[in-house]
């Protein structure tokens, strides 16, 4: 009686449908789905970061042992099976205005990116064409330095590329942290220079 029972709960279990998002009681948005191929390039980042955060782990940076093209096929292949489950969460902002941002038309195919909350611009502090610069929020002066290009690229995403130096707004160290500092780099298409809009 007890496996029966056990096995209608699991019958129950299959047919529940998992939320589209959460929202966190921080007010970040939590999405929970299925992994797909096109995760593979962020789960492999994401594997090779928390491998130097324990002992606990079989395997250290740079030994989880699968490429690039071996976790997109094992992504395919779950996919494929109905007794497979992989999922992925990724939380998205807390809606606030710090974290709200519009873009202006200056001409020329370059926009400013400016800040909600502060009506300032996202911009290169110097200016300076130093790699690795952390960028700031900076008032409007008109230069070339808080001017931006969008490139759309086929995932979806942008890359956004200064007009002063022509180096790609960057994540540090492809860092999945808050508080991560955002710099410029050169523009090599990593997934830490790929942006997305989301309408507010």
């Amino acid at each position: 009686m007890d496996l029966i029972k056990k096995a209608v709960r699991l019958m129950d279990f299959e047919k529940t449908e998992l939320p589209d998002s959460l929202i966190l009681k921080n007010d970040l948005h939590l999405t929970l789905r299925r992994a797909e191929p096109q995760d593979a390039e962020q789960l492999l980042v994401f594997m090779d970061q928390v491998a130097g955060e324990s002992e606990n782990i079989t395997f250290g940076p740079g030994e989880f042992g699968l490429s690039l093209e071996e976790e997109r096929a094992f992504l395919q292949q779950n996919l494929a099976t109905p007794t497979s489950l992989y999922l992925v969460a990724a939380y998205t902002g807390n809606s606030q205005a710090d974290q709200q941002w519009s873009l202006v038309n200056v001409g020329s195919g370059y926009v400013t990116i400016v800040n909600r909350n502060s009506g300032k611009q996202l911009n290169i502090p110097g200016p300076t064409t130093t790699q690795g610069t952390q960028l700031i929020q900076y008032h409007n002066d008109g230069n070339s330095n808080g001017q931006w290009s969008l490139t759309s690229l086929s995932s979806g995403y942008y890359s956004i590329v200064s007009r002063y130096d022509s180096q790609a707004v960057d994540v540090s160290g492809f860092s999945t942290a808050d508080g991560a500092p955002v710099v410029q780099w050169s523009n090599n298409g990593g997934t830490n220079q790929q942006w997305a809009f989301v309408a507010f």
